[in-house]
């Protein structure tokens, strides 16, 4: 499949994801996530889909080559990513291990990471590659 499109079924699909969370969880109904999950999975699909539609909008501007940079790292982070989260997710107040770290910082701690090493990877292949065709 062309890499335009996968990023752009990896655009409407954050998209979708970050709006059907803010609409069921955070919606005049109420708090209707409360009983199936709880606030930091609910706030880890708010702030990890506004990472990745802000890194595949600025993807879709650049070469194939650092798509699929970012790709590898994406497959390697997201599994993690959530593991940690499930792992914290019903901590509160007294996190894990000797850190006070409860679900909601590790949501806040995953998506910002998850944003920062996906600019700097886009950022650093688009360099190479630049210096490549000098």
């Amino acid at each position: 499949m062309n890499y335009k499109k996968t990023l752009g079924i990896i655009v409407l699909t954050s998209l979708a994801i970050f709006l059907s969370t803010i609409f069921v969880c955070y919606s005049s109904w109420g708090d209707i996530c409360r009983p199936i999950t709880n606030e930091s999975i609910a706030l880890f699909l708010i702030l990890l889909p506004i990472s990745l539609f802000l890194t595949s909008l600025i993807l879709l501007f650049t070469r194939e080559e650092v798509f699929h940079s970012w790709k590898k790292f994406v497959i390697g982070y997201l599994p993690i990513a959530l593991i940690l989260l499930f792992l914290t997710a019903g901590e509160s107040g007294g996190g894990i291990g000797f850190a006070a770290i409860d679900g909601e910082i590790i949501s806040w701690w995953l998506a910002g990471l998850f944003l920062i090493i996906s600019l700097l990877i886009i950022g650093i292949k688009s360099w190479k590659l630049r210096d490549r065709e000098k």
